[in-house]
């Protein structure tokens, strides 16, 4: 098996356990009188020992093999067939083959190794006691590798179990969040769809009831069309929650400002006067962002219905290489009589239509819009629908009169 240079620590340990082991089998040399004839080879020998722990990294066994040849080399030499410092290579060498070199492998390496030795010192030297010697420390230094080894492996094995226990508990969560869904769509559906659409059809009871020519018969016509529309978007909202359920119903399109008018003529038939201004080149805007938009301007005007009603409205819509404006601005002119008294004793005042208008909200609930002027969230909703693309909201009252609400969208890059 051959160890790549995966890590720079990797070079930097071998070169510096090559540079001590031959500094310290040329001082063992050195310091050994009896190699006064044979001093040069020997050195070299030595030098060739300690060499061979630069091969570690790359080749072990090839390592092993020059390590040995130098043992056998000083042999021929008349010298011990391993000091001191040979033998602290040979288990640097032997420990590094247990660790990086398959366990079968490295331990016929290891039988081979042991023969050698065991050889040299019963035939060269006639000790049995070095046999046994260097047969015990050789393999005890293959262990401490061989341990290193199964260690290392056994952290492999936990890090890939705790990416499999990360995998499984997100999986989990994920079913979690699923399941939470599906139980809050059926929620919203069982509690809020069947009761608007109940409304709905006592709504179209009443109106069937009136003459065609009664200002309340057009009145609930407008909030009769705006149930329904609040019934469309819920079923909407309910299909996102149920995104694993299979063969949907077909569904409404999402609200764009491409469809500004769908928004515009229900807020018209309940009274308020609306103009529309469009300045620069619209672009096609990503559906986050341009049902964003949406919202703030149906918040505005429902905000318009709610509080100053009979008031003249204007909406602003203004495209740069930039940004995305909208915004709603009205006069807070009064109710007039004539719009006063389209409405019946009957149908007290506009506020079901406005509530009807404000069905989806600034956060896409059903229900009449809060207060612009404090003590609700509309406001805030509108803000965090804009910071959420990285722009801003500013409302407050106009000098000449009447309130404006102005939202920023910057345009992605893409779009500009």
């Amino acid at each position: 098996m051959r160890a790549r240079w995966t890590r720079p620590t990797r070079w930097l340990t071998a070169t510096a356990a090559a540079v001590l082991l031959a500094g310290a089998g040329v001082l063992e040399v050195l310091s050994e009188p009896s190699t006064g004839d044979v001093r040069t080879p020997a050195l070299a020998w030595a030098v060739l020992a300690g060499a061979a722990v630069l091969l570690a990294p790359l080749q072990p066994l090839l390592a092993l093999v020059v390590a040995v040849a130098a043992a056998v080399l000083n042999l021929s030499l008349g010298l011990h067939a391993a000091g001191g410092a040979h033998l602290v290579v040979m288990l640097v060498l032997l420990a590094w083959t247990g660790a990086a070199v398959r366990p079968r492998r490295s331990a016929a390496a290891l039988a081979a190794v042991c023969l050698v030795f065991v050889g040299l010192s019963l035939i060269a030297l006639g000790s049995v006691w070095e046999a046994v010697f260097y047969t015990v420390i050789y393999t005890v230094g293959w262990l401490v590798g061989l341990l290193l080894r199964r260690e290392r492996e056994r952290a492999g094995q936990l890090r890939r179990l705790a990416a499999e226990l990360a995998a499984q508990r997100e999986a989990s969560a994920r079913a979690a969040v699923v399941e939470e869904r599906a139980r809050i769509a059926r929620e919203l559906h069982d509690a809020v769809a069947h009761s608007v659409s109940v409304m709905v059809l006592q709504v179209g009871a009443v109106r069937h009831r009136l003459d065609d020519r009664t200002a309340e018969r057009d009145v609930l016509l407008a909030v009769e069309a705006l149930g329904r529309q609040s019934v469309d978007e819920l079923r909407r909202l309910v299909g996102i929650l149920r995104a694993d359920d299979a063969g949907p119903e077909p569904l409404a399109p999402q609200p764009s400002l491409a469809r500004l008018e769908e928004l515009l003529d229900p807020v018209r038939a309940a009274g308020l006067d609306v103009t529309v201004g469009v300045d620069g080149t619209p672009v096609a805007l990503p559906p986050g962002l341009d049902l964003s938009a949406y919202r703030v301007l149906q918040e505005a005007l429902t905000n318009v219905l709610r509080h100053a009603p009979g008031a003249r409205a204007r909406v602003r819509l203004r495209w740069t290489p930039d940004e995305l404006v909208v915004g709603v601005e009205d006069d807070g002119a009064p109710v007039t009589s004539s719009v006063a008294s389209s409405v019946s004793p009957a149908v007290p005042d506009r506020a079901p239509v406005a509530a009807a208008v404000g069905h989806a909200g600034a956060d896409g609930t059903l229900g009449a819009a809060p207060s612009r002027r404090g003590g609700g969230h509309g406001l805030a909703t509108m803000r965090e629908r804009a910071t959420a693309f990285g722009g801003a909201v500013d409302a407050g009252p106009r000098a000449e009169g009447g309130f404006a609400v102005t939202a920023r969208f910057p345009l992605p890059r893409g779009r500009r």
